[in-house]
């Protein structure tokens, strides 16, 4: 488990956690799994706070999904990331970087850091003593003004709505890690449920309802994972 709360780091004062497992198929004990998935910090006029909380959370995936040859297992990112399409999150999440330098957020503008050296999270959303373990200490890196990262995710859904916050949006996700190297894809998507349109929920009942229990609507996806 990873909680967001850091009582010495201002920006982490939030009650947010995230939780990320690596599973070992027993039919294919060579090919493990990560999954992780996470609840970010709703306030919308804290996105410093939420980026901070994700590039922690990638920090983590890092841990548990990184290789001794330098790749990533097979990965899959899930959670409410109170960020739509948009956000820097989700810029951060699908594109592999971000730029926040100078971005407005809590009414003031991003600094070229947002967290203390102390916490030891790296600008590429690494651990310090991580990077140190794998003889790349020379890589931690601070005061970029972005964060970054190498996992090259692709989101399962890229339209849809998922929950109702002023107006009907996405905030929830299902991401998976891909490859440059389309042979090297051990995770392929093979099935999705379809997400309504803001149109359509406008003619609905509004959630929770007896249709929908809770007030976000499911997300499914099927995967195939190949050793």
């Amino acid at each position: 488990g990873l909680e967001f709360k850091i009582d010495r780091v201002k920006l982490l004062d939030r009650d947010n956690i995230g939780l990320v497992c690596r599973f070992v198929p027993i039919t294919s004990p060579t090919t493990p799994l990560v999954i992780g998935t996470t609840h970010l910090l709703y306030n919308p006029k804290r996105a410093d706070i939420r980026l901070c909380q994700a590039a922690m959370f990638l920090a983590e995936l890092d841990r548990m999904a990184r290789t001794s040859s330098g790749s990533y297992l097979p990965t899959i990112l899930t959670g409410d990331l109170n960020s739509d399409p948009m956000s820097p999150v989700l810029q951060l999440l699908t594109s592999g970087s971000f730029q926040y330098e100078g971005l407005r957020s809590g009414g003031r503008p991003m600094p070229r850091k947002l967290l203390p050296d102390s916490l030891g999270l790296s600008d590429s959303c690494q651990w310090e003593v991580e990077l140190e373990q794998r003889g790349l200490g020379r890589q931690f890196s601070t005061g970029s003004g972005e964060f970054k990262h190498k996992f090259g995710l692709q989101s399962v859904y890229s339209s849809g709505v998922t929950t109702f916050q002023d107006r009907w949006t996405m905030v929830d996700y299902i991401m998976y890690s891909t490859s440059q190297d389309s042979q090297e894809n051990k995770l392929k998507l093979v099935a999705k449920l379809g997400l309504p349109t803001e149109q359509n929920m406008q003619r609905s009942p509004k959630c929770p309802s007896y249709i929908c229990p809770s007030d976000h609507l499911p997300l499914v996806a099927q995967f195939l994972l190949t050793p």
